[in-house]
Formats: C-alpha cells, structure tokens, sequence
C-alpha cells in the first residue's frame, strides 16, 4: 500500500472515529441526560472534558437576576388580523423544516465535541500564524477576520418581505393613536465599500431592502450609514473589535442623530450639545472585555477589549424603574449602569442599560418637557438609551426579545409621543431561527 494511500485511510479512520464520538455523546446528552435524567460513571466517561453537561441544566430564557414577570398578563394580547402570507409548499416546508434540525445537531456538535476548545484554540492559532482567513460559508458561526484584530460574523442573505410588513403595520398602528413612528436601524461591520458585501457578507443588501420597502410604505427611517458617509467617520473605529456591537462613542453618536432628527421632524427640544465628547468623563477598563466573537474563537487568536463607561461632567438627576429586577431607585447618570455586569474578561456589554431587560422606565428629573418616548430596541438600543434619557422627560424601553406582551396593548395604555425601532442588522438573520423567548420581528 502506498504512503498516500495510508495516508488516505488514517484520515478516513479518525473522521470515521470523529462521527463515532460525536454520535455518542449526542445519545448520551439528548437521551440519557435529558430525557432519563441520569448522572453516573457513563455520563461522566462521556464528558469527563466538560462537568457542565454530565447532567442536565434546563435553559434559562430569562437572566439570572431577573424576577419571572407575566408580561402577557399586564399587557394583554388583542385579536389583531393576520398578515396575509404566501402559503408554503410542502417540499418548501420539509426542506425547511430539515435545514432547521440539521443547524441545530452543528450547534450542538460545534459546542459540544470532545475537547473542542482546546481544539479550537490551536487551530485558530495555526490561522493565525499563517494568516489564512477563511470563512465557512454556511456555518452556524461565520466568524472572520476581516483586518488584523476586527472580527466579524458574515451574514446570509434574507428575504425582507414579512420584516417590512409587521413594522408597516406597527407604523400604521402608531399613527392611528397620534403617535410618530420611526425605524433607526444600526449599521453592520462591513460597509457598502467592503469587498465582503454582496459576496459573503449581505447585511447591507438586507438592510436595503428593509429600509427601501419602509421608505416606499411612508415610513419615517434614519439610515445611519448614510451619516457616517456624510461626516466621513473611519468605520472600523464605530465597533467593538471582538464583538459585533457598536462601541459606546459610536451609541452615543447614533443617539446625537436621533434627537436632531426628533427635534427637526416632530419639535422635541433635546440639548444635543448635552452628548459632545468634551461633556463626559471617559472611564477606562484596559484588555477588559471578551466579545462574542473572543467567546467562539477563544483568547488564542482574538485579544480582549478595553471597556468603556461614559460619566456626564454636568448635574443628572434620574429615577429608574425595573420591575423584573425589582429596582425602583433615583440617583445621577451612574445609575443607567448595571455595575455588576463588570468583570474582568467577562462580557460587560450588560453594564449598559442592564442589558437584556424586558421592561425599563426612566424619568429625567432635570426636564420638564413632557415629551415621552418608547424605544422597542435590542442590544444596540440598549447602550443608547442612557444618553436618550439625557434628551427627555420619560423614556421607555422595551427589549422586543424579552417583552412577551403586547406592544400595542402597552402602546396604548402608556401613549407615547414617539416610538422608536432600535435593531442592528443582525435581527434580521435571528428572526428565521429560535431566539427565545420572542422572535424580534413580533410586533404585536
């Protein structure tokens, strides 16, 4: 037998025994784990690389700290007629319906296979030195690094047409309570200049298609890419390296944005100079924070962040309302922090706003302009909406992924004068898979 051929048949022999392990240890978890519930001398052989998953941890759907609320209770659903939709073959279902159970068994395998940090972390390294980039079109986690040190996840290319519906609906909904309507939506990492976009990356062409089919149904939209082109900012600079987020600078920019646009359309008066950079005190946590893309690539290949917090130089004065959290406090700007959110290599992006609350309720208590605000957002609203609140009387958020009432019903009991829909790109490619416990795109 020739060397290649060994060669050839050692590597078919550990793929085969590759299979073999993942196969069992799927069994093992999915079966014997979490259907029989056993912990014994098996299911710790299976896992001895990783004690948390040889017995069963039911998921959590809500943060640690959080107090289980019965949103739908308090703000009840109301019959609402259904969006017409194109009725789905059947071959079209099952596919599908396979393509789901398919990225659920990788998921699973990718997060679960015997030693695959380790394994992770030396292939990354060999990447690295090498400085080999390639992206796995298709994966469940698409990471790439697209410059040295900036990473990203590429994005799969969507049809838009369910997305434009429900927000034009809820756009329509708002106007026939009086109330404005407007759709902010945070620009991706790749710019429409990138060699990524439109080949691997179609975040833009999503984004496009979202904004172009709300402009054409009269809904009011801020293109933020559009103002970054025009002050002419260098765009790997508006996002954390690791992560996919939008930097604290870059939330608090996008909200000088947003208030010109409330105070020029709908004749709201926030003091924009309030978010000049000379106006805060910068706070700085060197190598501090892990970002997602850190989480997935591990330490080997992707280097911490600093962490910022932004303090006001000026006299703030807020009262703030939690119910899941039970917090019910009043203090200065400090107080939009979630300080126990910040740990030395953990991911502190929850230090703002407290992160992925359903319901908060902040009152600025040095206005007196009566205007009121609700901003439906996800993570990128988050970091915002500490300098919103600067802007005006009361502001509230609603994470759209962990409120589990009604919007309309909340819409019109608290009647705002203007609601906000605050989403980075990324909701776009989350809304066709589970995101528990709301789909982002359910406005009802």
């Amino acid at each position: 037998m020739k060397l290649r051929e060994r060669f050839m048949l050692a590597c078919a022999g550990i793929l085969c025994a590759a299979c073999v392990i993942v196969l069992i240890r799927y069994v093992t978890h999915q079966y014997f784990i979490r259907n029989l519930g056993l912990d014994n001398a098996w299911t710790q052989t299976v896992f001895f690389d990783n004690t948390d998953l040889q017995h069963w941890i039911p998921p959590r759907n809500i943060p640690l700290d959080e107090f289980p609320v019965d949103w739908a209770a308090k703000y009840p659903y109301q019959p609402t007629p259904p969006i017409e939709q194109k009725k789905e073959r059947t071959i079209d279902r099952n596919i599908r319906k396979f393509h789901e159970q398919t990225n659920v068994f990788e998921k699973w395998t990718n997060e679960r296979f015997l030693a695959y940090r380790r394994i992770t972390e030396i292939m990354h390294a060999f990447l690295n030195v090498t400085n080999w980039n390639i992206p796995l079109i298709g994966s469940g986690s698409n990471d790439v690094q697209y410059k040295r040190g900036h990473f990203a996840s590429l994005m799969a290319k969507r049809n838009e047409s369910r997305q434009i519906e429900v927000t034009a609906d809820l756009a329509a909904f708002c106007k026939k309570h009086d109330i404005n309507f407007v759709v902010l939506l945070a620009p991706w990492k790749f710019p429409r200049s990138s060699s990524y976009n439109g080949t691997l990356d179609f975040a833009n062409e999503n984004s496009d298609a979202y904004l172009s089919g709300l402009r054409n149904r009269g809904v009011d939209i801020i293109d933020l890419r559009t103002d970054i082109d025009r002050e002419g900012l260098p765009y790997d600079d508006l996002f954390i390296k690791s992560d996919h987020h939008w930097t604290l600078a870059t939330a608090r920019w996008a909200t000088s944005i947003l208030e010109k646009h409330l105070n020029d359309i709908y004749g709201y008066q926030a003091d924009i100079s309030l978010l000049d950079s000379s106006r805060f005190r910068e706070e700085c946590y060197p190598s501090w924070f892990r970002g997602s893309h850190g989480e997935r690539l591990t330490s080997s290949i992707v280097a911490p962040d600093d962490f910022y917090l932004f303090y006001p130089r000026y006299t703030t004065s807020f009262h703030i309302s939690i119910p899941s959290m039970k917090i019910d406090r009043q203090g200065d700007f400090s107080i939009l922090y979630n300080m126990k959110e910040l740990k030395p290599g953990s991911y502190s992006y929850h230090a703002y706003a407290y992160g992925d609350r359903a319901l908060i309720q902040i009152q600025n208590k040095k206005k007196q302009d009566g205007k009121h605000l609700l901003l439906l957002h996800d993570s990128y609203g988050a970091s915002a909406a500490p300098f919103l609140a600067l802007g005006m009387e009361r502001l509230d958020l609603l994470d759209t992924r962990y409120f589990t009432g009604s919007f309309r019903t909340y819409i019109e009991r608290e009647h705002p004068d203007t609601v906000i829909l605050c989403y980075g790109a990324i909701e776009f490619n989350l809304d066709d898979i589970l995101n528990p416990p709301k789909k982002p795109f359910d406005f009802r």
